[in-house]
Formats: structure tokens, C-alpha cells, sequence
């Protein structure tokens, strides 16, 4: 294609996003009045038409978001197809519809043209008809901020040809995947659509992608014409592993227009459930692996035991009770100086959701209703109701009790039974976690366990060198390329000393400084503490999250020693443990990565 042509397309394209973008603004500006008007009229209704005027509202509202977010970026995708018994039409797809303009969702059954080389294609409708057509013409689009940044054409005569690219970056901002929709491929579309009924695991390796397909699930399960009455936003719980990642799924589900579904991690689940009552309490799902091996053998014994508790008016004394029976008096002057601290964790709010659910049948929680009144006014109650969920997403399934995933599945609508799991058993930081699907009682056919085989996140060489560290971790064809991991023996000033010229070097890069403890990293706290680009974590709370480069500080001959007091199985279980914690801290860098201490790492992986 010579360069006249290329700029003759790229003219057409730029004159098609300028039109497109000021019949979104208007549309924008309709709706915003739209909205006022019906609030200002609100008051001169009856009760009956407010409550349409209500529902008006609400829909206003969400096409008013939906109308804001396609602004800067209208579509990324353009299908010029020839559609048996239709004749030839112009397609574009985007996050939300725009049918002024020929704009489709990406939940539409169509949209799975985009993935399809020019060419005979075929999709099926909603009402179970298979669509076939010809795809004469695709272009792919990246629009920034309402600029043209990327331009890329193919059609049935010619092969896929670069028109137009500018400098631009698709890095996270923070921890946030900008056009996480336009960027999946084929078979992650296939997935995303598959059926609603029954379990279903997306799992594979760190920066595999598991997270974002699981996210384009739920998006999809509650905006598809066949399953949105299904899945309401409301009806959806997302249960993450800390806030961090809280924040992040709080991100991009409104990106993808759900913005009613709820985000918790399962301490934060639990205590609502529980409600002790007591503003102060703290939940801390893995407080117990922190303070002692054996403390949390015990109360993991406990929980596995299936011992019967009746649940009191207090959770405090209903804990006591259990733990005064079954503790030795040393680990039950620990259990006393938590409850002074007003902590529980993950054993504790186990035990008590178990005996919840014992008492009732079935976990409760206590919600608001409206109660008309004989005057014609409403009264608002509160009152038990039954826990039930249309759809369950567990991210880092591997990390829960076996006892916490019976939990909650047990609040998953039964007809539907839609849980998905997301997570990776190379991946395991937490003692007593589950290690099969038998323990859950849990069957997932075959055609509904996705593994995920490309690694998306990390360098080759990063790749290499947890390679050569004993992992097994593929390298996939066409991985990009970057520096060698820099290994670096010396006293902790010296590692101060390497990350504060790491830090120099890379302005305006995120950069992670993970260690083992939370006592390792006090000194880079003081250093680096106020700059918004550095994050501070130990290995555990950085499982889910990535960064440019990863200083890991704090290697030590004793930093993985095992009690000797534990049982064998304990033993060897806390040893995996201590594997996959490392590669977790590993796998965060995303460009860069220094491991440093006063050993080498492969020196104490293989003790």
C-alpha cells in the first residue's frame, strides 16, 4: 500500500472519530438534561410514577456513564461484512453501545467477528440461529483521550498493514490494565461466553492473564441479553485477597460497566455476617500464620476436625470456649492476648460462620425492608435473610481453607451453582489451604478447567532465572526481552545502599521492595515511605499485583527454617509454602528484577 492510500485512510478514520466523538457528546449532553429534568419534576408525581421516574433515573444515570467512557475512545475495532440474507454493513465494537453510529457491544454475539482474519465467519444469535457472513474489511484501533494513536487495516486482498502509530504506552497506571477488552484474544473470548451452569477454574502461571479473563466473565454473565436478568451486579460477590486488589477490580469493573457488584475479602465478608458489634475489631484472615507455626497448626486441627460449636450471643466466649478445651496453656495465653487486641483471624471467623450456619441452615445476614403502613406511608425493618448469590468469583482459590470454600459455596444459587475459581496451585502461601477439589466436594468437568499457557507479565530473562532457580515455568515463543536478573551478595547496608541507586535510576518506574518480614523492610519505610511510585510489601501481600521492577531485599541463610517440632506432613507442607512465596515475589517484575542479600537465593532454595 503506498503512502497515499495510507493517508487517504487515515483522513477518513480521523474525519469518522471527530464525528463519532461530537455525536457522543451530544447524546452526552441530551442525557444530562434528561436526568435534571426528571429530578426536577420528581416532587409533582405520584408515588406509583415516581417510582418509574425512579427506574428512568437510574437508566439515565448508567448511560450517562456508559456515554462518558466511550468518549475517549469510542471503539477499537471496525468489521466491514457482507451477512447472509442482509447484504453489507459497517461494524464497530467498543466497551458500551452506541447504535447512532453503528457502535456494538463487546457482549454481543457479534462481536466475536473481531477476532476472525478476513474472510467466511459465522457466530450464534441469541436466539440459537447461526449467523454466517463474509468479513470483508477489519480495521484495529487505539484511541487515546480522543486521539487516533494506533491504526492497523486488513482486508480479503491484502495482508495486515501498520497506517498510522504514534509514541504511546499501555502500562498500568498504578495497578490498572487500560482497554483490558480490546486486548483479548480469540479463545479468551470463547471462554468468556461459555455456558453459565455450573463451577468453573480459570487457572495458570503468574501474569498468565487469569485475573482479567475472570473479570470479562462476570462482565459478560451480567451485560449478555441472555444471562443479565441471570446475574444482577447486585446478586454477584467478588471475594479478593486484600484491599490492594480490592482496589483494583474496583477499577475495572466499571470499566467494563458493572458497577453494583460487591468486592470483599472474605475477613471483611465474614465480619458483616458476624456482626460483632464492635467497630474496633480487626480482621485478619492470616494473623495467626504471623505469630506462631504451631498456633496455627492447632487452631487449623481445630477447623479441620469439624468440631461442633453453638454460637453464642458473644463470638469472643463462643472462641474461648472451644480454644480453653483444645490449647495447651502457653498457646492459650496467645489466643488471650489477641482477644485483648480485639483480632480474629481466618481460624476464628471459620469456626464462627460454621456454627452460623449450623444454627440457621444457612448463612444470614441482617438487611433493611419497606413496610407499607395504613396511613399510606412506609416503615423501614430489618430483619435475617438468607445469604444467596447468582455468581461467586474466588481470586487465589488456592489460598483458602478447605472449611471457607464449603462456606461459601453454600451460598451460590443452586440451579445455577455459577462459581468460578481463579488462582494457581504453584501458588500457595498459606498453611492448610486446599490442595484438591475432592476436599470441597467440588466436580469441574474437563471443558470447564481453562489453563493458561502464555505468560504476559514478565521477561524472558525473569523468566530464565526462576527457571533455573528449579522452577517449572514454559518460556512461550516471542516473550520479550530485557536485562539479566542482578544478583547481589552484601550486609543490609550494602542492599540499602543498591536499591537507593536502583531507585535514582529508575524515575517514574513502580517499583516493589518485597521481603520476607514486615521487620526487613522498616529501614526502606523510612527511606522511601512518601514516594507515591515505590510500594513496600512482604511476599505475601504482594501475590496479585506487578510492577516495572522488583528489588527483592533480605535474603538470609535462616529466613525459610522450619520448626522441628512440627509433625512431618507440617513440615512439608510449610516447605512448598515457602517455595511458592518466592516465586510469587519473582514473578511481580514486570521489566526488572534484583534479588539481594547476604546469601544467594539458590544457595537456600535447595535446603
Amino acid at each position: 500500500m503506498d503512502a497515499s492510500h495510507k493517508k487517504q485512510l487515515l483522513e477518513e478514520v480521523q474525519i469518522h472519530l471527530a464525528d463519532t466523538t461530537a455525536a457522543l457528546g451530544e447524546a452526552l449532553v441530551a442525557t444530562e438534561k434528561k436526568l435534571a429534568s426528571g429530578s426536577h419534576e420528581m416532587w409533582k408525581l405520584s408515588f406509583a410514577d415516581q417510582m418509574v421516574q425512579q427506574t428512568l433515573t437510574i437508566y439515565n444515570q448508567k448511560r450517562l456513564d456508559e456515554l462518558a467512557a466511550l468518549l475517549p475512545a469510542p471503539y477499537f475495532v471496525r468489521c466491514d461484512v457482507e451477512l447472509e440474507g442482509k447484504g453489507r454493513e459497517t461494524m464497530y465494537f467498543a466497551k458500551f453501545p452506541f447504535t447512532e453510529k453503528s457502535i456494538y457491544w463487546w457482549v454481543a454475539p457479534a462481536a466475536s467477528i473481531r477476532f476472525e482474519s478476513p474472510g467466511k465467519f459465522s457466530y450464534q444469535k441469541n436466539d440459537g440461529t447461526i449467523q454466517r457472513g463474509t468479513l470483508l474489511r477489519k480495521d484495529q484501533y487505539m484511541i487515546v483521550e480522543g486521539n487516533l494513536v494506533f491504526f492497523a487495516t486488513e482486508n480479503t486482498d491484502t495482508p495486515r498493514e501498520l497506517i498510522h502509530q504514534e509514541h504511546f504506552t499501555t502500562r498500568k497506571q498504578g495497578f490498572v490494565l487500560p482497554e483490558i477488552v480490546a486486548q483479548m484474544e480469540k479463545a479468551q473470548d470463547q471462554v468468556v461466553r461459555v455456558s453459565y451452569k455450573g463451577p468453573f477454574v480459570i487457572t495458570g502461571p503468574a501474569g498468565s492473564g487469569k485475573t482479567t479473563l475472570a473479570l470479562h466473565r462476570i462482565a459478560y454473565l451480567a451485560q449478555s441479553p441472555d444471562t443479565a436478568e441471570k446475574f444482577r451486579g447486585s446478586s454477584v460477590l467478588v471475594l479478593v485477597q486484600d484491599l490492594g486488589t480490592k482496589a483494583y477490580f474496583s477499577h475495572v469493573l466499571p470499566e467494563l460497566g458493572i458497577t453494583d457488584v460487591t468486592i470483599s475479602t472474605f475477613g471483611d465478608w465474614a465480619k458483616e455476617i458476624l456482626e460483632f458489634g464492635d467497630d474496633n475489631v480487626v480482621v485478619n484472615n492470616y494473623n495467626a500464620d504471623e505469630l506462631s507455626d504451631s498456633y496455627a497448626w492447632k487452631k487449623l486441627e481445630i477447623v479441620e476436625k469439624g468440631v461442633e460449636v453453638v454460637k453464642g450471643a458473644n463470638p469472643w466466649n463462643t472462641l474461648e470456649k472451644i480454644y480453653t478445651e483444645y490449647f495447651s496453656p502457653e498457646l492459650l495465653r496467645v489466643w488471650k492476648e489477641q482477644k485483648k487486641q480485639k483480632i480474629v483471624d481466618r481460624y476464628d471467623v471459620t469456626l464462627l460462620l460454621r456454627a452460623l450456619e449450623a444454627r440457621f441452615g444457612k448463612l444470614q445476614r441482617t438487611e433493611s425492608y419497606i413496610v407499607p403502613k395504613k396511613n399510606g406511608e412506609f416503615e423501614r425493618k430489618m430483619k435475617k435473610f438468607p445469604i444467596e448469590y447468582s455468581l461467586i468469583l474466588v481470586d487465589e482459590f488456592q489460598n483458602y481453607l478447605p472449611a471457607q470454600l464449603q462456606l461459601i459455596r453454600n451460598c451460590i444459587h443452586k440451579d445455577n451453582n455459577s462459581m468460578v475459581y481463579v488462582g494457581d496451585k504453584a501458588q500457595q502461601i498459606y498453611i492448610g489451604t486446599m490442595r484438591d477439589w475432592e476436599q470441597i466436594n467440588e466436580v469441574i468437568p474437563e471443558d470447564r478447567q481453562v489453563v493458561l499457557q502464555k505468560v504476559y507479565r514478565n521477561t524472558k530473562e525473569i523468566l530464565e532465572y526462576i527457571q533455573s532457580l528449579g522452577y517449572a515455568v514454559s518460556i512461550p515463543q516471542g516473550v520479550k526481552t530485557g536485562n539479566s536478573v542482578m544478583e547481589l551478595v552484601g550486609s543490609v547496608a550494602d542492599q540499602q545502599h543498591i536499591v537507593e541507586k536502583i531507585v535514582s535510576e529508575h524515575v517514574g518506574q513502580q517499583i516493589a521492595i518485597i521481603a520476607k518480614e514486615h521487620s526487613d523492610l522498616l529501614e526502606y519505610k523510612t527511606k522511601f515511605g512518601e514516594y507515591k511510585n515505590i510500594h513496600l510489601m512482604t511476599m505475601v501481600e504482594s501475590q496479585g499485583v506487578e510492577f516495572d521492577v522488583v528489588c527483592l531485599v533480605g535474603i538470609t541463610e535462616h529466613m525459610f527454617e522450619i520448626q522441628s517440632t512440627l509433625s512431618e506432613e507440617h513440615q512439608i507442607q510449610k516447605k512448598k509454602i515457602n517455595k511458592d512465596l518466592l516465586y510469587v515475589a519473582l514473578t511481580r517484575a514486570r521489566d526488572e528484577l534484583f534479588v539481594m542479600g547476604e546469601i544467594k537465593l539458590r544457595e537456600i532454595i535447595t535446603q
